[in-house]
């Protein structure tokens, strides 16, 4: 394994985007835990300039992003700006700041830009398959990763549909699925935020530096119908889980084989599920 060199373990500088949302939390919790030193990247920062606001980094985290009203829409004429902030002014500029600064950058994405019809149930997309997509969210968060992927030290971590034992979180699949009355039966990748954050601290710590992109995701999928079952078996509370249609379909699967040849890949799907149902922390 080869290294990239960071001032571990006292003198790095991380600076984290996004440190309050779902997904950036769960990495600011880690980053503590683990005893690494860390600054929020805010909204003012980016507005003064970064290079004014912070004279050097070692690492840049962008788990920043905007996906848009509960509905899953972006595309109304009011969220435009906002969107087109988050998700593409903001990595662009980090990118920037990053190479400016030789920092490692670990851009956070989504697994959604591969298309959820049109191929096999259990087709799985690899890191470099081109893709198309409609829609002004997944088109934005492909356009960042075409700025971000022109920088060589940058690592893009497509994530699939997030959870951790933060159930009460909107952001969080379990929590989506408690309360509909019905959805469909899907293949779905999921990532456990906690493998996330723990696989980011560790290339930090360990100077990983076989930059690109990855994908980030617990190992063998589940069906939406198996997240109904687990809910309603792992747990003696009522969940009020969801109906399943019978029909199975995919959304989208990510393949998973690069980052489990490195030291960084995740759990699978089903213990983490169980784990986060049985030590759910706030309900």
């Amino acid at each position: 394994m080869t290294l990239f060199p960071l001032r571990l373990p006292l003198q790095v500088m991380i600076l984290l985007a996004g440190s309050t949302g779902y997904v950036g939390s769960a990495i600011a919790e880690k980053l503590t835990a683990s005893g690494l030193p860390w600054q929020p990247l805010l909204r003012s920062h980016f507005a003064h300039g970064l290079d004014r606001e912070f004279t050097s980094a070692d690492v840049v985290i962008n788990a920043a992003g905007f996906s848009g009203l509960a509905g899953g829409s972006c595309d109304l004429s009011e969220n435009q700006q906002e969107l087109e902030l988050a998700n593409v002014t903001v990595p662009c500029a980090l990118a920037e700041f990053s190479q400016a600064n030789g920092a490692v950058l670990f851009h956070v994405s989504t697994g959604g830009v591969f298309p959820s019809k049109g191929h096999a149930p259990d087709k799985e997309w690899e890191e470099d398959e081109v893709t198309t997509v409609r829609g002004a969210y997944l088109q934005s968060k492909l356009r960042a990763e075409a700025v971000v992927s022109q920088y060589d030290k940058h690592f893009t971590l497509r994530i699939g549909m997030p959870f951790d034992t933060r159930i009460d979180h909107p952001r969080n699949l379990l929590n989506q699925m408690l309360g509909k009355r019905y959805t469909r039966n899907a293949m779905n990748s999921l990532t456990y935020l906690p493998d996330l954050s723990s696989s980011i601290v560790r290339m930090i710590q360990d100077g990983f530096n076989q930059f690109g992109t990855y994908h980030v995701a617990s190992t063998h999928p589940v069906s939406t119908a198996r997240l109904s079952t687990l809910l309603a078996a792992n747990s003696a509370r009522s969940w009020g889980a969801c109906s399943v249609e019978s029909l199975l379909s995919s959304a989208g699967l990510l393949s998973t084989r690069k980052l489990d040849s490195t030291p960084y890949a995740c759990g699978m799907a089903d213990t983490c599920v169980r784990y986060c149902v049985t030590h759910a922390r706030i309900l």
